[in-house]
């Protein structure tokens, strides 16, 4: 496991790597978690992170892998999984939802990606105005609700960090 990260990283002795992003999920798994019909784990902060199409000569081309998807990882525990999707909805400190996401209602572990990003329909302050990149929500605390079907599973918090290069707000 990864220190910082704490992603999984598997070496084979034929020379290969496999890397699970964000493996905190099994550390999670206790035996109070297993036992219950369903679990919103905790979830790591995000970061958002701008990808620039950049080619710096060829020798990265000979180690090349998928990057992790940009966001920050939900993850959640069904014991018996469900016919009903899971909705993932997040909501900023206001209780005024951003983002309506839809996962898998699997048994055993499940994962949704959320990009930082509020619904297009949102209108939001716009952290890096005028860059022309992706816009991602302010960085702060927003809740996270798991909902399977019409039951309410839990909420749980998460911190989105400030987007690289982000200017600071005025004071109003």
């Amino acid at each position: 496991v990864h220190p910082r990260e704490r992603d999984v990283v598997l070496g084979t002795h034929g020379r290969s790597i496999y890397i699970l992003d964000d493996g905190t999920m099994f550390a999670q798994l206790t035996p109070e978690v297993l036992a219950s019909e369903a679990t919103l784990l905790d979830i790591k902060p995000g970061k958002p992170r701008y990808y620039a199409g950049r080619h710096y000569g060829t020798g990265q081309g000979v180690f090349t892998a998928q990057n992790p998807p940009l966001g920050t990882a939900i993850n959640y525990w069904l014991k018996d999984g469900s016919q009903d999707k899971a909705k993932i909805s997040i909501a900023d400190a206001n209780g005024v939802e951003l983002r309506s996401l839809e996962g898998s209602s699997w048994k055993g572990l499940n994962r949704v990606v959320w990009d930082l990003q509020p619904d297009r329909k949102q209108l939001y302050d716009k952290v890096d105005e005028g860059v022309g990149m992706t816009q991602f929500v302010p960085a702060g605390d927003y809740k996270v609700t798991l909902t399977i079907g019409k039951k309410k599973i839990a909420t749980k918090s998460v911190t989105v960090l400030p987007a690289p290069d982000a200017k600071p707000k005025p004071a109003s």
